[in-house]
């Protein structure tokens, strides 16, 4: 998986800080989940963990919500772990 595009830069209101963890809408859209650098590359973290307990009793099975996670550790590992760049 490669990197899809620059993130979205939006400053945060109020002045300088960090953006906590949470649920985040823009206008109307539907409400979304904002997860810190630091939060998602644990969550990445879990989901190998969980993958390397689970072995061959997930491996190759059409199951959508792991195939989901699993989408989302490479998502997370890609953008985030293989960026450096990303922190800044």
């Amino acid at each position: 998986m490669r990197r899809s595009r620059a993130p979205l830069q939006i400053p945060l209101p109020g002045g300088p800080g960090k953006a906590p963890s949470g649920p985040v809408q823009f206008r109307g859209d539907w409400p979304g989940l904002f997860i810190r650098g630091d939060h998602a590359v644990s969550v990445a973290m879990c989901i190998r963990q969980l993958e390397k307990q689970l072995g061959s009793a997930i491996k190759g099975a059409d199951v959508p919500a792991w195939n989901r996670l699993t989408e989302l550790a490479s998502l997370i590992e890609v953008e985030l772990v293989e960026k450096p760049d990303a922190q800044k």
